[in-house]
């Protein structure tokens, strides 16, 4: 039996992306998977939906209208039964059939060639526009797969058709938000039907079409919200675009600008590329008078999205465009075709087409943290303390992780605020969210207002530290990768007597790295907070990189290296762990594993970091007794011009020079080196 190359093609491809996906863990792309997760609970635990703000102390409470209680309770309820593993199997199959679906509605046009290969292209066009928005679980997933159906349906007039409806309602219940997409179509086709003049003479049935139709488009009303659903969509979102960057307004100029690193287009070139097929499918069928209504509205439509909605509307833009594209019947010479089979052309296409393809799912998803969840950027630790601490009240948060606090913390804390913007919480309240931590009036404010027992800051937020001192019945007693904790000393006066930090400042840390420490000297002090951390949250990234850093500064190597073990556990997307690993393999003189970790943390790092793992590679060989490898590594790494540069790394590249009989280069670099540069203390790193 002959096989079909697109259909080979389209196999293969699902076949690595759902490899790819189900490898992939939930991340802290937003918060937004969490949030969902509570609001599920609350629905599933109270047996009604949410009314007002329940997780929150913020007074008055904030009305809720809860546009995806479907999907909350779908999520909630699958994370119940499978944990984050049925998340991430709900999230990829989702993604093939959407991938599918677009496929087969491409393939299955009146007029379509079975063996063209622009149909595979254009499907794989829109996999990688879709891809990004497929590794986190929420609501739209549902939707764009029920956008390409909706389609589907209405372009095939077929008896799935009675399946309209349904759809409809399944949409308005999962991500009630986004009704009036549905809508639009619906009008589109509505209006298309009612203006044909002649109808072809195989449409039987017509008028009970448009009754569908016009059914569907009333779906909206069929939500447990009634007409407080309806109005929701048209809030203005002016001032979240300044915040949020899928609202950010899009820039046109992004369509003139191609950008492909390795083989592999960023998402601006990828949906400027469909842009242009459009725009030239549109220009094609007006020129011949075959341009249909319906599809003309739908272009203007995705138009229009992009002009309100910004960003996030590259996807519906793109995915109206669908039905213009299943009409491109591209002009075909007999005579060419043929000399192209026999050259196998087609079959080079194919592969490049799919090694592209690989490219790109390598590059996006080819190095995936910790599964089946990294709580990298989460502020896991803090709320592994506050559970912990059998205090309870209210934590005063900065909004981005909201979602994940009120999902770890309700009902034994209540949060100040989440991202759920502008349906749900203001633009006032993200501004006061936010100044807070810059603004010490601002600050003193909402403490005087809500008094909360605890405060959690970002550990970015490097301003706080200095005007935090004027509030002293707060003091710092937990940190981990994403936040730093305070505590009201006046109200848990056990727990800020107990847990106080006296000897680390996490801002400091965040900003100037772990060498820090070793100016301080008093190892043990410091390594006496570090162990408390890591008592409470043993996988805290930061504190095992503290941890790692100061054992080796003391020369005990071997805890070194279980401390970093537990980062390339746990972390194993980073670069820290396996160069830390390095590092302590070669105190233990263990050069050959310690090579091979500083291996790991080249394919990984980036900038300074991969400059700092080629050097102590480079150093390495040079302890193996290899001189030849390690001044090549050397070489790379060290700079003899930089303004910033150590003698110690000139010392070294000098030695390494000698030893591997490149006497002129070592004679200059050693004179170079006797000029006087500063000399690092030992074990400082830069990982």
């Amino acid at each position: 039996m002959k096989l079909n190359r697109p259909v080979v093609m389209l196999s293969l491809f699902c076949g690595m992306a759902a490899w790819y996906l189900l490898r992939w863990p939930i991340v802290m792309g937003d918060a937004d998977v969490w949030f969902h997760l509570t609001a599920g609970r609350y629905t599933v635990e109270h047996h009604h939906l949410p009314m007002e703000s329940f997780f929150s102390f913020v007074t008055p409470a904030r009305p809720w209208v809860d546009y995806a209680w479907l999907f909350q309770v779908v999520v909630y309820g699958l994370h119940q039964g499978c944990g984050y593993p049925g998340l991430i199997v709900l999230r990829t199959g989702l993604y093939v059939a959407a991938v599918l679906a677009i496929a087969l509605f491409l393939f299955t046009a009146p007029k379509a060639d079975r063996s063209s290969m622009f149909p595979i292209v254009v499907a794989l066009l829109y996999a990688f526009l879709l891809l990004p928005r497929y590794q986190l679980v929420r609501p739209h997933i549902f939707v764009y797969l029920f956008l390409i159906l909706f389609l589907w349906l209405l372009e095939s007039r077929s008896r799935w058709m009675i399946c309209l409806p349904m759809l409809g309602w399944l949409w308005c219940n999962l991500h009630g938000i986004t009704y009036p997409v549905m809508v639009f179509i619906c009008c589109c086709y509505l209006i298309d039907g009612l203006l044909e003049q002649k109808p072809p003479r195989n449409e039987r049935g017509e008028p009970s079409r448009l009754f569908l139709i016009l059914l569907t488009a009333w779906t909206p009303f069929a939500t447990p919200h009634g007409l407080r659903l309806i109005t929701l969509p048209f809030l203005s979102a002016v001032s979240a675009s300044r915040y949020i960057y899928e609202l950010s307004p899009f820039s046109a100029s992004s369509l003139a600008s191609l950008s492909i690193n390795a083989l592999v287009p960023n998402l601006q070139t990828i949906f400027a590329v469909i842009f242009w097929i459009l725009a030239w499918q549109v220009c094609s069928l007006a020129r011949q008078r075959t341009l249909r209504l319906r599809h003309g509205l739908l272009v203007l439509g995705g138009l229009l999205g992009l002009w309100l909605r910004g960003e996030r509307a590259i996807y519906e833009c793109a995915l109206f465009g669908l039905p213009l594209l299943r009409l491109w019947s591209p002009r075909r010479n007999p005579a060419k075709r043929a000399r192209r089979l026999h050259t196998g052309a087609p079959l080079g296409f194919s592969l490049a087409v799919l090694l592209i393809s690989w490219l790109w799912l390598r590059v996006t998803l080819g190095n995936p943290p910790r599964y089946p969840v990294s709580y990298r950027d989460l502020p896991e630790g803090v709320c592994a303390f506050l559970r912990q601490s059998g205090a309870r009240g209210s934590v005063l948060n900065f909004p981005n992780t909201g979602g994940y606090l009120e999902w770890r913390l309700y009902p034994q804390y209540t949060i100040f605020i989440d991202m759920d913007v502008p349906f749900f919480f203001s633009d006032y309240d993200v501004f006061v969210s936010k100044h807070m931590y810059h603004d010490r009036e601002v600050f003193r404010k909402v403490v005087a207002r809500y008094a909360p027992e605890f405060v959690t800051v970002p550990i970015t937020i490097h301003g706080f530290h200095q005007f935090i001192g004027a509030f002293p019945d707060y003091v710092p007693v937990f940190f981990d990768d994403a936040e730093v904790l305070y505590v009201d000393k006046r109200k848990y006066p056990a727990i800020a007597e107990q847990h106080r930090l006296t000897r680390l400042n996490p801002f400091l840390l965040a900003e100037q790295g772990p060498g820090t420490l070793l100016l301080a000297g008093d190892y043990q002090h410091i390594l006496e907070e570090v162990w408390r951390l890591l008592r409470i949250y043993p996988e805290g990234l930061l504190a095992n990189q503290l941890a790692c850093v100061v054992l080796q500064a003391d020369g005990q190597f071997g805890q070194a290296l279980a401390r970093a073990q537990v980062i390339v556990r746990h972390f194993p997307e980073t670069p820290t762990g396996y160069g830390l690993q390095g590092d302590a393999l070669a105190g233990l003189r263990q050069f050959g594993p310690a090579i091979a970790s500083y291996h790991q943390a080249l394919r990984r790092a980036r900038g300074k970091v991969r400059t700092e793992a080629l050097y102590q590679m480079g150093r390495a060989y040079l302890d193996m007794g290899r001189p030849g490898e390690a001044y090549a590594l050397l070489k790379k790494a060290v700079d003899p011009f930089a303004p910033d540069l150590e003698a110690g790394q000139l010392l070294e590249l000098g030695k390494a020079a000698l030893m591997a009989g490149k006497r002129e280069e070592a004679a200059v670099l050693l004179r170079l080196a006797a000029e006087g540069i500063t000399v690092p203390q030992e074990g400082e790193r830069t990982y």
